[in-house]
């Protein structure tokens, strides 16, 4: 988690060093989703080494979900894997044109 953690650090350093020339100050925030997002203590991890609060995105938290036949435990602990998903799922017809 360190390792990814600076290498991430890294990164934004430099993207916003070199790519927003200095539009951007500091990270204010770090979202996490999809398979890594659950990978133990990297949200800690992260918020330490960017010294930005970060928050696991759970697409499903402002859906309103019928729970018949589905495993709800399931959806609210895993499904910061669907964000992709959910996302183009919500897409309106017209955009995939």
């Amino acid at each position: 988690n360190e390792q990814l953690a600076v290498e991430i650090n890294t990164t934004v350093t430099y993207f916003m060093g070199e790519e927003m020339a200095g539009r951007f100050e500091k990270v204010d925030h770090i979202f996490l989703c999809g398979g890594a997002a659950s990978t133990l203590n990297l949200g800690t991890t992260l918020s330490s080494t960017l010294r930005a609060p970060v928050q696991t995105i759970n697409p499903f938290q402002r859906i309103d979900i019928k729970p018949s036949g589905i495993d709800m435990d399931y959806i609210m602990t895993q499904g910061s894997l669907f964000g992709i998903s959910v996302g183009l799922g919500l897409r309106e017809i017209s955009e995939i044109k």
